[in-house]
């Protein structure tokens, strides 16, 4: 479990850097690709160390996607949308989340309550049913890899990269004509009151134009580790063993606690909260 989260780490890290080289689309694409990729290796995975390492690789690909997915849809949304799809993509997450969880449960053979680690490894679960846990994941994850080609790239970033013609044809596909002349006006005005926005650089999150946010996602991000919904995520399995519960038990529990955590990610953005609407 930690080998994922440490990939994710380096994914996020890097995520920012390589899409303003590279564009936000392709590394989309990349990470479905990973994604892909990794679900199969770790699903055959014949050894412990290619099991981590696949591991390692599909942490990068989360890290990647979770960083950009919200920055991309922030930067093509016209700003009356964007907090509303940004907030529709955390529910959707949480969504998937509960479907890994539910589908976990029906590839799962009922196990004996009080079976032993080696009764449970001769199971079916212990010798294939994990693999197919890990395997199904590349289905979502090839749809993902896909879909990525059929969306265009950040008209933002297009625009930085001095591709403006792009990035007015995409603006107008969102918004109609008139908006993307507004938008793309909006933009030229943002480049040209600060020469280095094609390049960022880290001093800038000192600005104290921009610290207040910086601190609210900060102290956002501390809250939502802190809270500990991660720990009973990612350990839930030796939570409820410790508890006294069985596979079958240990499975079905953690699609109730994927629920409970659907169902207040709802409240939490649901349209009478205002979707988080806004620029």
């Amino acid at each position: 479990m930690s080998s994922a989260l440490i990939g994710c780490l380096g994914g996020a890290i890097f995520s920012g850097a390589l899409a303003d080289r590279f564009g936000r689309k392709r590394l989309l694409v990349l990470a479905g690709l990973i994604f892909m990729l990794s679900s199969i290796g770790t699903a055959l995975a014949g050894a412990f160390t290619i099991f981590v390492l696949n591991r390692l690789a599909g942490g990068v690909g989360i890290g990647l996607a979770s960083n950009l997915s919200p920055l991309y849809i922030a930067e093509i949304a016209p700003a009356s949308m964007r907090g509303k799809l940004v907030s529709i993509n955390q529910l959707t997450i949480v969504i998937v989340i509960l479907l890994a969880q539910v589908i976990n449960w029906l590839i799962a053979e009922p196990v004996e309550p009080g079976a032993t680690a080696e009764q449970i490894l001769a199971s079916w679960n212990g010798r294939i049913g994990w693999r197919w846990m890990f395997g199904v994941t590349a289905i979502p994850a090839l749809f993902f890899f896909l879909a990525m080609f059929f969306v265009p790239e950040s008209p933002r970033w297009l625009a930085r990269a001095g591709r403006e013609q792009q990035c007015e044809q995409i603006l107008s596909r969102v918004g109609g004509g008139a908006y993307a002349r507004s938008a793309l006006a909006e933009i030229r005005k943002t480049l040209a009151d600060d020469p280095n926005a094609s390049r960022v650089e880290v001093r800038e999150l000192l600005d104290s134009r921009i610290r207040p946010a910086v601190v609210i996602g900060v102290v956002l991000a501390v809250f939502q580790q802190w809270c500990g919904i991660n720990v009973i995520f990612n350990y839930a399995e030796e939570i409820f063993s410790s508890a006294g519960y069985g596979v079958s038990d240990i499975l079905f529990n953690i699609v109730i606690a994927g629920l409970v955590n659907l169902v207040f990610t709802f409240v939490a953005s649901a349209p009478w909260t205002g979707w988080s609407a806004g620029p």
